[in-house]
């Protein structure tokens, strides 16, 4: 139990550094708690959502969250130049609004366009562009916690940022919280 106090105090001390850090590190952090909730919700919640309301089988829904999320991890992979070229001011901004769109659009799509072949293919064409915006979004999170931290800072500001990513997602509970009773679970 000892060692495992002393390595939890060693753990967060750390922290403390960070503490000297300028603001758009901090912004990084708060933008990566809520890009993680939102992405961690989108995928568990969403596939509900394209079986009962899309119409999807579930393993066509099953299908396309998987697409989405490797889709998302490649382009992950793709997206650094964009980030290099329009720096960190505009590109957190430009890939908020992509993949808000394109929740938007998987959302709105079946209630505009029907539970039918069009509705379904909107949803497709709209996971596609909240893909692209998932897809920008990671390099902003980790090329700016490299970019607003120090050689002495960067573990931490590291930890750090896996802890935002994991409280994000656990704070999945307060979505659920919210979505339960449109489904009848409550």
């Amino acid at each position: 139990m000892e060692f495992l106090l002393k390595a939890l105090k060693g753990y967060f001390g750390e922290f403390g550094k960070l503490l000297r850090l300028p603001r758009e590190f901090w912004g990084i952090q708060a933008l990566n708690l809520v890009y993680c909730l939102v992405y961690f919700a989108f995928v568990t919640i969403n596939t509900l959502h394209l079986s009962q309301d899309v119409g999807f089988s579930d393993e066509t829904a099953g299908l396309m969250v998987g697409m989405f999320m490797t889709g998302t991890a490649i382009l992950q992979i793709l997206m650094g130049p964009i980030l290099d070229w329009l720096g960190f001011r505009k590109t957190p901004l430009i890939a908020g609004a992509i993949v808000t769109i394109g929740f938007l659009g998987i959302g709105t799509a079946p209630l505009v366009l029907g539970v039918n072949i069009f509705g379904q293919i909107a949803v497709f064409i709209f996971y596609l562009i909240a893909m692209v915006g998932n897809g920008l979004m990671f390099p902003i999170l980790t090329a700016g916690t490299k970019r607003f931290s120090n050689k002495e800072t960067q573990n931490p500001a590291f930890n750090f940022w896996y802890l935002s990513m994991n409280i994000g997602a656990a704070l999945l509970f307060l979505i659920d919280y919210v979505r339960r009773p449109f489904d009848g679970t409550t």
